[in-house]
């Protein structure tokens, strides 16, 4: 759900392309060459070189591995750092030498794999270096006068497609005239604009919240009207419906209120918060499980609890550790350095900010997706021995413990899972996966619970009691 709220400032783009001419060339042309393809990587006001530039030239002096890194300056939200890497990787660069009546064609191939001529593979060697902390596109232009290359072109967007015409003058420095660049396609990605595929994500978190919420809501109401909360698994489950709801609702309805900050920025601590005890209580519930069956299985007596005060006590574990995380957060956010801010009040509602985000909120999520899913694979082994230790008593009903398994399954948040590898290897299907699974969480709880076979007794009941009343 998270993901694609994450923004990002200054993150490096590394990008290693190979330039592939028909003519043989001196040292002196490659390399000006070499800085040629990389001109229109420093974008006006998004991107600029940092680190190393690398040019190495093939022997037979017609190919060019360059080797560069770009920072993004411009804050952008996750899909839009994505879709600016790919088109910085998959970006159609033509170079076309004039020299007199004649030209020559240079091509850049984005690949990042072992070039092959024939059946021979391609030898480079070291032809430039070029070394820096960070350069701005002016210190870059006054640069490449010293390599009598010359150009009075502002590169002020991300060109896709672009063809870049050089005029070799008679004293043999090269020329780019702002005529002769050629921009027709261009990216648009930092200038506040979404993509489908964002708008398609959006709709499905908010539909999947949704239902959700009406979920939940028919839950926590059914549950105090028969009571169920009374009991430590069911004050557990009360607990978390109510988290799991309340974030969900002031997600939808607080999550664009950027323009209004003081207002944005409580809401973000608030869904923070939240988001936070909604862990919180899931792994209450399953490590509360195991326990229950760790007792069992030791055959120690389970001694008389007060229950009022064990609920009260997990209902406060499950709130204060959420809490003392905020609050750490704010102090950061307040006091700490900018690059430790967490972004409440940005452009979403929501500590989206990197990095201070992994270690304040995806850091915590991914210890209680931890804790859950060892918990649940205990609980999933021991249902499991007692099953097949019981088969020649018992008959095995797969209904039935397929029942408990989707229960625990909806209590444990494993299916943010899939939200952890999808943001480690930046698969959208699994985005979009992550969002119907997370989204309709609140849902899964609720049919889990209303299943179970304490809930379905109830229901007999009733029937059995007017059936009663009838005969009388």
């Amino acid at each position: 759900m998270c993901s694609h709220l994450e923004t990002y400032v200054n993150f490096n783009i590394h990008l290693v392309y190979y330039v592939i001419s028909t003519k043989n060339y001196t040292d002196e042309e490659l390399i000006r060459i070499g800085f040629v393809s990389v001109l229109p990587l420093s974008v006006t006001n998004l991107t600029q070189f940092t680190g190393l530039i690398v040019i190495e030239a093939s022997e037979s002096k017609t190919m060019l591995k360059v080797d560069v890194t770009v920072k993004v300056l411009k804050k952008v939200f996750h899909h839009e750092k994505r879709l600016l890497e790919n088109s910085f990787n998959g970006r159609n660069t033509n170079i076309i030498i004039r020299s007199g009546a004649k030209e020559y064609i240079v091509q850049i191939e984005n690949r990042n794999d072992i070039i092959r001529m024939g059946n021979q593979p391609v030898e480079f060697y070291s032809l430039y270096h070029f070394s820096f902390a960070s350069v701005t596109l002016d210190f870059f232009l006054r640069f490449l006068k010293g390599k009598d290359l010359y150009t009075d072109f502002n590169f002020d967007k991300l060109c896709i497609n672009q063809q870049v015409i050089i005029d070799v003058m008679p004293n043999g420095s090269f020329n780019i005239d702002a005529d002769n660049v050629c921009c027709p396609n261009t990216d648009d990605i930092g200038n506040d604009q979404t993509s489908s595929n964002w708008s398609v994500s959006e709709i499905m978190t908010y539909i999947c919240f949704s239902v959700s919420i009406i979920s939940l809501f028919v839950l926590i109401v059914f549950n105090r009207k028969k009571d169920l909360y009374a009991s430590i698994p069911g004050s557990n489950l009360e607990n978390l419906s109510i988290s799991l709801l309340l974030s969900n609702l002031l997600f939808i309805l607080g999550i664009g209120a950027s323009s209004r900050p003081r207002l944005c920025y409580a809401v973000g601590v608030t869904l923070h918060f939240l988001w936070l005890t909604v862990f919180a209580f899931m792994s209450i519930a399953v490590v509360y499980i195991m326990s229950n069956l760790l007792a069992i299985k030791s055959r120690r007596e389970v001694p008389k609890r007060d229950l009022a005060r064990k609920r009260r006590h997990m209902t406060v574990i499950g709130m204060l550790i959420p809490l003392l995380i905020v609050l750490s957060a704010i102090v950061i956010d307040q006091t700490g350095p900018e690059n430790w801010s967490l972004g409440y009040g940005g452009a979403v509602c929501f500590p989206n900010r990197y990095p201070s985000n992994v270690v304040l909120f995806s850091g915590p999520v991914v210890l209680s997706v931890g804790i859950d899913f060892v918990c649940l694979t205990y609980i999933i082994s021991q249902i499991c021995r007692v099953r097949l230790e019981l088969r020649h008593l018992r008959k095995l009903n797969l209904y039935k413990d397929a029942q408990i398994y989707l229960r625990v399954v909806a209590l444990s948040g494993v299916f943010w899972t899939t939200g952890i590898i999808s943001a480690i290897y930046e698969l959208q299907w699994l985005d979009f996966l992550f969002t119907i699974l997370c989204g309709l969480q609140g849902f899964f709880v609720a049919v889990a619970n209303i299943n179970t076979s304490r809930v379905q007794s109830l229901k007999v009941e009733p029937t059995q009691k007017n059936s009663t009343d009838t005969k009388t």
